[in-house]
């Protein structure tokens, strides 16, 4: 196959000249038995005019999950990426492979991005969580394919955790409140 022109990562990093950098979404690769994506962007003569050619590459997404299972705080809170299918991206399995899990509600997801708030408690991975997300971005070479990528960093953590420093200040109250009540 050595003719490349009819695939999507050719056309928009060529584009009869005007190439721009391209970032596809993740597919199987049979290849490295793994989820991968596509990346391109344009070679252009000495005068950084005419694209000359197109250097294309390969990243593996396992690199992502080892990133996102660095993402914790506290005893519950976790990270996930998701992409415009509702496909998510955080975890590795036992024996080390990596794993595009769940596919999760987009609709809920997209209220929560309406919430001007930035977060809200929602069923999330099959319990209900504090949930926020922002939208990857970035700001240099590339950033606009990036952006259009459409894929979102959803943090989350257990309620219950969340709750627990208020529910102790609650009990401490209480505590103090009839402690002065009796010695009063």
């Amino acid at each position: 196959d050595y003719n490349q022109a009819d695939e999507t990562w050719w056309q928009v990093a060529y584009a009869s000249g005007d190439g721009a950098y391209y970032i596809g979404q993740p597919d199987y690769d049979a290849s490295t038995d793994g989820f991968a994506v596509n990346l391109a962007i344009p070679i252009r003569d000495g005068q950084g005019g005419d694209v000359i050619g197109v250097l294309r590459s390969t990243f593996i997404l396992q690199g992502f999950n080892h990133i996102l299972l660095g993402v914790r705080f506290g005893r519950s809170g976790e990270a996930d990426l998701i992409f415009p299918t509702g496909d998510v991206i955080g975890s590795v399995q036992s024996d080390g492979s990596e794993q595009i899990s769940e596919i999760v509600d987009l609709a809920t997801l997209s209220d929560l991005g309406a919430n001007t708030a930035g977060y809200g408690i929602i069923p999330y991975r099959g319990m209900d969580h504090i949930v926020s997300q922002a939208k990857v971005t970035s700001t240099g070479l590339g950033e606009d394919a990036i952006a259009a990528l459409g894929w979102y960093l959803v943090i989350y953590q257990d309620i219950m955790e969340i709750q627990e420093p208020v529910d102790t200040l609650t009990k401490y109250t209480l505590y103090i409140s009839v402690g002065v009540f009796l010695i009063a």
